[in-house]
């Protein structure tokens, strides 16, 4: 499966290696998140995904379904405005799921932790996701990627 090289967003200066076909929506997920852009993180997500978000200012669990991701949402977003994912790279694993590390980034700081996101992809949207505050290597000793 070959691998392309295309810019994240607009206003990142990093290319990130996508291979067809389950990464891009990742991408675009990744993109809607940093704008805050929730009908966008929507149109990215199937309407039952099971999103396990980082668990960041107390909030912890898994979501449900679309409902599930504004809840989610609605108790984020007054909080973590300035949260951004800055994501280095994006690619599919042996075993399927669609694999994003880079950093969190606050406010000013940059790459404040390392971050590892999982994905699972199918139709041309997200169905689960989950992200952990921990580099790939560490992921993958654990055994949750291939």
């Amino acid at each position: 499966m070959g691998a392309t090289h295309v810019p994240a967003s607009a206003s990142d200066r990093l290319s990130l290696v996508i291979p067809r076909p389950g990464a891009s929506v990742v991408t675009r997920w990744i993109d809607a998140f940093n704008a805050q852009d929730l009908d966008g993180m929507l149109a990215c997500l199937s309407g039952n995904v099971v999103f396990r978000p980082l668990e960041l200012l107390g909030f912890h669990g898994s979501y449900t379904g679309h409902a599930g991701v504004r809840r989610w949402f609605s108790d984020f977003q007054p909080l973590g405005r300035d949260h951004r994912l800055e994501i280095t790279e994006v690619r599919c694993a042996a075993d399927g799921q669609v694999v994003a590390v880079g950093a969190l980034s606050l406010g000013e700081a940059h790459s404040v932790a390392s971050i590892c996101g999982l994905h699972r992809t199918a139709n041309g949207k997200i169905v689960s996701l989950r992200h952990y505050f921990s580099d790939e290597n560490t992921v993958r000793r654990l055994g949750l990627v291939a």
